[in-house]
């Protein structure tokens, strides 16, 4: 029985990031000594309730250092700050553990294995400010490993690794995250004919999902109900904005539902009869397999993981470049709506719970077996 740490400072119940590292924690605490290591933030053992995640042969340490939440651009630095000071603050925990795993700072720091959801360090482009590239290179010079090939990298789907290769010279292996696929196939399958005329989408309300444009396309589908049930910190500007151009254009056909439960997140996609993805090129989209797996066919932006991976395979034709393609794709879908659903079901099960869990041993013990 080995002693693995997974190193995630910050926990705030926001979204992937978190399910994951809790649902690393859990899986290889079947089988090894498992502890999370985490600055002071919200108490794990609260979102793993929460998030349906057994945490109860896991070991929790807490280090009492608060990271402030921060403006959306200063994210992946505080990340990675956060990291650094934890994997110092935390070093003599770390001496006894045989593998470190680090699952937030999307950078190649001296552990033994990162998770990258997208990386950190991105290549500056011509068209950049200085203050941005003075930025970027303050990220840079934080994200270097002291050795990258002592780093093992795992990633989130064959999309996300391409773009890790182009970023950091290295090839990660691909860990698809868990979706709790038996928790929103729950309840059976709701059929077509029994479902409402709504589109629902599940994303952070941030400016880069360009919610925006989903208001565009719902002003010329006002016969069809967009419900976005977004994710969002109590002020947000952004979110905001989108109330104004709603009253602007008078889209009574739009509904925004901010920090829904689970258990409410499921009903809506069980009853809706499409999942609409903004036009982001999303890394994963745990939010797209939910919604295959409750039987809701899913419309996606034309790049990212989330097409490459989750939706091409479902169906090449269920993806989109511009929002006001939707309508000549949902003409297509109604006429295979059953077919559609069946495979988005089946699809579904190839990110499932108890799938992350044989691989994720699997990885990781081959990558103890080694050391």
């Amino acid at each position: 029985m080995a002693r693995i740490a997974i190193v995630h400072p910050i926990l705030r119940a926001s979204g992937g990031q978190d399910y994951l590292a809790l649902s690393m924690a859990s899986s290889l605490s079947i089988r090894h000594h498992t502890i999370v290591l985490t600055l002071e933030s919200a108490d794990p053992r609260t979102i793993a309730e929460r998030m349906r995640i057994d945490l109860s042969g896991v070991g929790l340490v807490k280090i009492p250092l608060v990271v402030p939440s921060v403006r959306e651009r200063l994210q992946r630095l505080s990340k990675i700050i956060g990291s650094r000071a934890l994997l110092w603050l935390g070093r003599e925990t770390l001496k006894e553990c045989d593998l470190v795993i680090e699952t937030q700072s999307n950078a190649m720091l001296p552990v033994d294995v990162c998770y990258i959801h997208y990386p950190s360090t991105l290549p500056t482009r011509p068209d950049r400010s200085l203050v941005f590239k003075a930025y970027n290179a303050i990220v840079v010079g934080l994200s270097r490993s002291l050795d990258k090939r002592a780093c093992k990298v795992l990633t989130n789907s064959r999309w996300t690794a391409r773009i890790i290769e182009e970023v950091y010279g290295v090839r990660p292996r691909v860990l698809y995250p868990p979706v709790d696929t038996e928790f929103f196939s729950s309840g059976g399958l709701l059929r077509g004919r029994d479902r409402v005329r709504a589109f629902v989408t599940v994303t952070r309300v941030t400016p880069e999902k360009r919610v925006e444009e989903l208001l565009g396309l719902a002003s010329v589908m006002r016969d069809w109900a967009f419900i976005i049930v977004g994710f969002s910190e109590p002020q947000n500007p952004y979110l905001g904005r989108l109330h104004e151009e709603k009253a602007r254009k008078r889209l009574s056909n739009v509904f925004f539902v901010v920090n829904a439960p689970r258990d409410y997140l499921r009903r809506l996609l069980r009853m809706a009869k499409y999942y609409l993805h903004p036009p982001f090129r999303e890394h994963f989209g745990i939010s797209v397999v939910e919604a295959m797996a409750a039987g809701t066919p899913p419309i996606v932006y034309r790049g990212g993981g989330s097409w490459s991976d989750v939706v091409k395979p479902l169906d090449h034709r269920l993806g989109y470049k511009s929002v006001y393609e939707v309508p000549r794709i949902v003409e297509y879908a109604e006429r295979r709506y059953t077919e559609l659903q069946e495979k988005a079901v089946n699809v579904s099960r190839k990110f499932s719970v108890e799938r992350f869990r044989e691989e994720a041993l699997n990885m990781i013990e081959g990558i103890l077996s080694v050391r």
